[in-house]
Order: C-alpha cells, then structure tokens, then sequence
C-alpha cells in the first residue's frame, strides 16, 4: 500500500481533469478491455488497497501495479524502458504509461455501482488509516482465525493493503510469531498500533524499493533502511541482537526474530484432544 499511494499522491494532480483521448494496451492475461475510458475526464485518482482508481464519472479505471508494475506521466511518445505494457494519452500533451515486466499487473474497467470481478478487491476489509480500522476490529478478524497471522494479514481481509514486508515489520514490532493463531485482544491493540505505525513511516519515505519499485516520478522509495527483520535474515536485532530467522510461509519469505517473536505455544495433550473433538 505504500508504494501504491505514493503513486496516487504524486500523479492525482496532473491527472484530475484530464481526457484520456487515445488508449494502447499490449495483450496480456490479466489486461482488461478498458477502450470504453476513451473521451472520459478523470476527475479524480483513489485507493484501495492495492488498486489505483481513477474515477471517470460513469466507470472507473481499474489499475494494479502487480510485482513489477509502473505508473508515470510522461511527455507523449515517451518510452522509458522496454515493458511498456499500456499508454494512455491525455488531452494536455502527456501519456500516463504504465510498465509491467513480469506482466502480474492488472487492469479493467468497473462500472459504477457493479460488483468487482476481483476476488480481493470484493473481499477487502478496511483501510488501515480509515475510522472503521480499529483495535477491535481487528481482534474480532482475528481471534478465532484457523490460519496464522502471516496468512490472515495477506489475505488483505481483516485490513487492506499490507503486503510481504509490512506483514512481516508489523508483526516484528507488535511482538507477535508470524505462526501465531488466535490472537488476544492485548496481542490485538499491539498489532493494531505496529499496522498504523509502519504503514505511515513507510508512506512518508515513500515506499521500499529493492530493485524494480519506482515511484510516479521515477525515485526509489527511501523504507528501505527502517526495516527491522525483512531482508535482514542472518543478521542481528536492532531490538535484542538475536539472529533474524527467514523461512517460507504461505509461499513467501518470511523474516521474524526469535527473541522478539517467540514461537507460539503448542496445546497440552488435553487441549489438543478437546480442540480435535
């Protein structure tokens, strides 16, 4: 989400009343048709999530920036790499360009008040610095959950946005094991403050980058040297000097601190016989 809202926050003003006059879109599996935004005014660019929307009055133009994907207004003809995967040209000269190398971006057209073909669009639970995002909120989301926090937290249900790396930098500074199950509502209120914390550091250095996440101007996002355990397996805590352990959880890596996050317990014999029964 970070990264994402950088990209609203630096292209909504050269993009609010502007006329998208031509559109270029390449084939790609998860490429919509989205011809019908011809001759709309965008009038103003939202988030949700993950998604960027622009909102064209009668639609809205669906985009998400996938693994690889980036967004830029640039002069018209403009090519700045190879992976120029759509082109939308605008009534002042400029082409909003949208790369995608590895081709996991998405984007469509919704109609207003239709439902959206995208499961985790649909399913989104609040945004994390809206009023509806609360400390109880997330307990309820989470404290009978079947599966670990790792799993709920990127299933964007109980909030939107949190992708690998702020999964992980949460849970770090709330304390929590990213096998954790069931969680209290104390463990809940610490998670809560750690979402709100790390997602607002992160958007005021707009975004983390490795190596392929440009900002709407084309920087690299500045997170990158707060983070405490991604991206730091085999080096120490800045908090307690153990070890940052990575292993694979729910098909992605996942960085956590053996002495800030211990373990979860395991039942009793007698607990596990109830909870099978």
């Amino acid at each position: 989400m970070p990264e994402v809202e950088t990209v609203r926050r630096q292209l909504e003003p050269g993009l609010t009343g502007r006329t998208i006059t031509a559109i270029w879109v390449d084939r790609g599996p998860r490429y919509g048709d989205v011809s019908a935004a011809v001759g709309r005014t965008v009038l103003r660019l939202a988030r949700r999530g993950k998604y960027l929307l622009a909102d064209l009055g009668a639609s809205t133009l669906v985009l998400h920036l996938g693994m690889s994907g980036r967004l830029a207004l640039l002069p018209a003809g403009a090519v700045p790499d190879r992976f120029v995967r759509a082109r939308f040209t605008l009534d002042d000269g400029q082409d909003l360009v949208f790369s995608d190398m590895r081709r996991f971006g998405t984007m469509g057209i919704l109609g207003k008040g239709a439902v959206p073909p995208w499961d985790t669009l649909r399913t989104m639970g609040p945004e994390p610095f809206s009023e509806a995002f609360t400390a109880d909120a997330l307990h309820s989301a989470l404290k009978h959950a079947r599966r670990t926090l790792k799993a709920q937290l990127l299933s964007q249900r109980p909030v939107a946005g949190l992708g690998n790396i702020y999964v992980d930098e949460s849970l770090h500074r709330a304390g929590l094991h990213p096998r954790q199950r069931n969680l209290s509502k104390p463990a809940a209120t610490r998670l809560h403050r750690a979402i709100i914390e790390v997602l607002h550091a992160a958007v005021e250095a707009r975004g983390t980058t490795f190596q392929l996440y440009r900002d709407g101007h084309g920087g690299a996002g500045d997170f990158y040297r707060e983070l405490r355990v991604f991206d730091r397996a085999g080096l120490p805590c800045h908090a307690c000097g153990t070890t940052i352990v990575k292993e694979q959880q729910e098909g992605r890596g996942t960085h956590w601190c053996p002495g800030c996050q211990p373990p979860p317990r395991k039942p009793s014999g007698r607990q596990g016989r109830r909870g099978v029964s």
